[in-house]
C-alpha cells in the first residue's frame, strides 16, 4: 500500500500475519505490565533480575522461533524478530540477553547439533531453565573469526581446550556455552570446531563483569579455558566444521 505525502510517496509495511499480530500484542502487553516498571532498576543494578527472566520464560517467549518438537513455541524467525522488538521497548538489554541465549547459543545447537544433542540441550535453553552464551570472539579475532587462537586437541573420547574468549554476552549468568576452538591451526578456519560446554566444567573460568557505556543489564565478560576436558559427545558437527556453523549462526542472529 502506498501513502501519499506532500514530498514523496511512502510505502507502508505490510500487516503481520494474524498469529504474529497476536504475538506482538501479547508481548507488548506483557512488556508494559511486567517489564516497564523495572526499566531503571535494570540499569542501576546492571543486571536483569532472575525473577524477570523467569516471568519471560513462563510466557514461553524464550522458545519463540524454534520448533515445538525441541521445546520451542513455533512462530518462525519472523516471530522471533517480533518478540525481540517488543521486549526491547522496556530495555534493550532484555533483548540482548534473550538474543545471546537463544538467538545465538540455541541457534548454533539447532543448526549444528544432531537429533540427540538438540533434544539434550535445547529444551532447557528454550524454557530458560538454563541460559546460553555464544563464545566466538577473542581479543585478536572478533570480526576475523578465522583467526581464533583458542586451541583444542583430541585425547581419547574427549577434547582438551586452552585459550580465552572476550566480550561474551551472558557469560556472567550463562549455564551453557557454545565454544569455538581450532583443532588444526595450520588449516586456518578449516580447523575450527564447535563444542557445547557446561559452566561448571573444570578448567573453565569466568572473568569479571565488563563495565560498559550502555546495555548495563546485559552482562558480558571474558572466559578462560585451562586444560578443560570436553566429551566428544559435546562436539557440534564434524571436526573442522565450526567456522561454517559460526557464520550460519550469525546470519540467523542478524
Amino acid at each position: 500500500m502506498t501513502i501519499s505525502t506532500k514530498d514523496r510517496p511512502v510505502t507502508a509495511a505490510p500487516d503481520l500475519p494474524e498469529e504474529l499480530g497476536l504475538l506482538q500484542r501479547t508481548v507488548r502487553q506483557f512488556v508494559e505490565e511486567k517489564l516497564r516498571p523495572h526499566e531503571r532498576e535494570i540499569e542501576e543494578r546492571e543486571e536483569i533480575p532472575r525473577a524477570l527472566l523467569d516471568e519471560i520464560a513462563a510466557m514461553g517467549f524464550f522458545g519463540i522461533g524454534f520448533a515445538e518438537e525441541v521445546g520451542g513455541q513455533g512462530f518462525g524467525k519472523l516471530g522471533y524478530v517480533v518478540l525481540v522488538e517488543q521486549l526491547e521497548r522496556a530495555n534493550a538489554a532484555i533483548g540482548n540477553v534473550v538474543g545471546g541465549s537463544i538467538g545465538l547459543c540455541a541457534t548454533a545447537i539447532s543448526l549444528g547439533g544432531d537429533d540427540a544433542q538438540k533434544h539434550r540441550f535445547l529444551p532447557d535453553l528454550l524454557s530458560a531453565k538454563r541460559i546460553g552464551a555464544y563464545a566466538l570472539s577473542e581479543p585478536g579475532a572478533g570480526s576475523d573469526a578465522g583467526s581464533l587462537r583458542t586451541r583444542a586437541r583430541r585425547e581419547g573420547d574427549a577434547y582438551v581446550l586452552e585459550g580465552a574468549k572476550t566480550f561474551i554476552t551472558n557469560a556472567p549468568i550463562a549455564d551453557e556455552f557454545v565454544v569455538f576452538a581450532n583443532l588444526d591451526p595450520d588449516a586456518g578456519s578449516k580447523g575450527i570446531t564447535a563444542f557445547v560446554v557446561d559452566r561448571d566444567t573444570p578448567g573453565l573460568r569466568i572473568g569479571p563483569h565488563d563495565r560498559k557505556m550502555g546495555l548495563h543489564g546485559s552482562t558480558t565478560a571474558q572466559i578462560f579455558f585451562t586444560d578443560m576436558h570436553v566429551g566428544a559427545d559435546r562436539r557440534l558437527g564434524d571436526e573442522g566444521r565450526g567456522f561454517p556453523l559460526a557464520l550460519r549462526t550469525l546470519d540467523h542472529g542478524r
